[in-house]
């Protein structure tokens, strides 16, 4: 399978040795893994909450609401 030409998701590595993706459009941490290799599968079955979106794209406060994970390693 072809990568895409953008990229939706950032990544960062955490304190605890772990590698997180977070979508660039809804912000969502998609997955928290071990190893990185893990996240591009993950990532591909993402789907941007549309409610969030939809906050997002017109400034309406969603107050403190926590990030959910996808799937923990």
């Amino acid at each position: 399978m072809p990568y895409p030409q953008h990229i939706t998701s950032f990544h960062r590595s955490s304190d605890n040795r772990t590698f997180d993706s977070t979508c660039r459009s809804c912000f969502q941490v998609i997955a928290s893994v071990k190893e990185s290799w893990r996240l591009a599968p993950l990532e591909r079955t993402h789907v941007c909450d549309p409610v969030r979106l939809y906050q997002i794209q017109n400034g309406v406060s969603y107050g403190k609401r926590s990030l959910t994970v996808d799937f923990k390693d």
